[in-house]
């Protein structure tokens, strides 16, 4: 069966002989220069390829580009220097899996529902997906042309799982008992007392590095970037580390030789998924996710009576976010109007 061709895309030609390095474009058996090393030019190239093949007036209505194109160019360029481009990729997976070579065109709000209902995921899965879907076609279809009309699922209500102290005692507890899943202890910790996100804790070393945050046991920070990360939406500020997480990490650091903060066997860990499944098994929680761990932090933070500003900075929330899903734990969420409603019109005393 003949390998189905994966549209025109971005490919870095390195130099060789009296040729220069530069992007090219691959389209099938054919390769067409660019003419820059700059990245963005590139992509910007590729686009312009694109519409070159449109047949016809430059009008979306009538252009041949495929949803496989525009994933393939979102994949290479935006989706790279993303928070998480390892879940951007398995949504583009599924995305082409099932749109693949139709038409931007024929993208409608009927077939962003069909997708919905075979997919046959969580609807916050669904919605990143399509969410990826529409990013994509913003990006790769130029300004002034029209975009196809599309649907998401709504927002899925926030989820309100959450940790008792005696759960994570349990959870750790049974970490620690078995060889396979007793590397995730580190991983515990640190979401529980930092509530940071599973990328930025297994990107974590004892000292600076290119690929991820790292932890300086010295002074007790904590960088949950690389310090020459993109800005994302999704904000992962330094900040202080708690004294009894900064015994342990201490601690750690002096057995490691990896370098990790997270390791198994002398590695890194790119994921954590398998592990995962059988420790909250064995814990007997089967509904805590490794995000239950920041939900979980920011939770105890509230019912701590943490400012809400200070915990917005510390956890990389938004105030917006945080008056949403996290408000109502702290221990002084409407309290004024609680004390009115207590004293019945009547004025205070």
């Amino acid at each position: 069966m003949p390998r189905r061709s994966k549209g025109p895309r971005l490919y870095w030609r390195k130099s060789k002989g009296n040729k220069k390095a530069v992007y090219v474009i691959r389209d099938g058996q054919h390769e067409y220069s660019t003419g820059t090393v700059d990245r963005e030019q590139a992509e910007a190239e590729l686009r312009l390829y694109l519409i070159r093949k449109v047949q016809g007036p430059q009008s979306a209505v009538h252009t041949d580009v495929t949803v496989s194109q525009v994933l393939t160019i979102y994949g290479e360029g935006p989706a790279l220097e993303a928070a998480d481009p390892a879940r951007i990729g398995y949504a583009i997976d599924a995305l082409d899996a099932w749109w693949g070579d139709l038409p931007v065109k024929e993208v409608s709000i009927d077939r962003c529902k069909a997708y919905a209902t075979q997919r046959d995921r969580a609807p916050g899965t669904v919605r990143r997906e399509l969410g990826c879907l529409i990013a994509a076609i913003n990006y790769a279809m130029p300004a002034g042309m029209a975009r196809p009309k599309t649907w998401m699922p709504p927002r899925p209500a926030a989820r309100d799982r959450w940790l008792t102290r005696d759960e994570a005692a349990r959870l750790i507890r049974t970490a620690r008992q078995n060889a396979d899943t007793r590397h995730l202890v580190p991983f515990i910790l640190i979401g529980l007392y930092t509530g940071s996100r599973k990328t930025d804790i297994l990107s974590l070393k004892f000292h600076e590095h290119a690929a991820g945050g790292y932890v300086d046991v010295e002074r007790g920070i904590l960088y949950r970037k690389k310090k020459d990360a993109r800005r994302t939406r999704k904000s992962a500020p330094t900040v202080r580390i708690p004294s009894r997480l900064l015994a342990h990490l201490r601690r750690w650091h002096r057995q490691n030789s990896s370098g990790w903060v997270v390791e198994f066997r002398g590695q890194g860990i790119a994921d954590i998924k398998t592990a995962w499944g059988r420790l909250r098994k064995e814990a007997a929680l089967p509904d805590v996710t490794r995000h239950t761990l920041r939900h979980t932090a920011i939770t105890w933070a509230m019912h701590a009576a943490m400012p809400m500003w200070e915990a917005s900075g510390f956890f990389g929330v938004s105030l917006e976010t945080m008056e949403r899903d996290y408000a109502h734990q702290h221990p002084e969420y409407q309290a004024g109007a609680l004390d009115a409603a207590n004293r019945g019109g009547r004025p205070p005393q």
